[in-house]
């Protein structure tokens, strides 16, 4: 039987925008098709509403988005100003969950 219980973070997805994947190309196969960058999800302290959230968020996206950029190139130099939170909202679309749920194998 699955066990369903709730985990005690809020969610955060990120999906790259288009901004991101353009800044992408570079990095990309020359051969390969390019297609849309997945999402990411991202559990963090759980709080109450959203503002909680967006201060979190405020206060921690350059670590998200160091995340992103690095995965497609490690020279910090062909990065965009990580430190600037307009960019970081240019880049991604965000989305919070407030409730995440784990389903176990019982």
């Amino acid at each position: 039987m699955k066990k369903i219980e709730r985990l005690p973070h809020t969610a955060i997805v990120l999906k790259p925008s288009i901004q991101f994947l353009n800044w992408s190309l570079p990095f990309h196969d020359p051969y390969a098709p390019v297609q849309p960058l997945d999402a990411d999800v991202f559990l963090i302290p759980d709080w109450s509403d959203d503002i909680e959230v967006y201060h979190w968020l405020s206060d921690h996206f350059s670590t998200l988005f160091i995340h992103f950029l690095s995965e497609w190139t490690e020279i910090e130099a062909f990065w965009p100003n990580v430190n600037d939170y307009g960019v970081f909202n240019e880049f991604f679309e965000v989305t919070i969950i407030p409730i995440a749920w784990r389903v176990n194998e019982e």
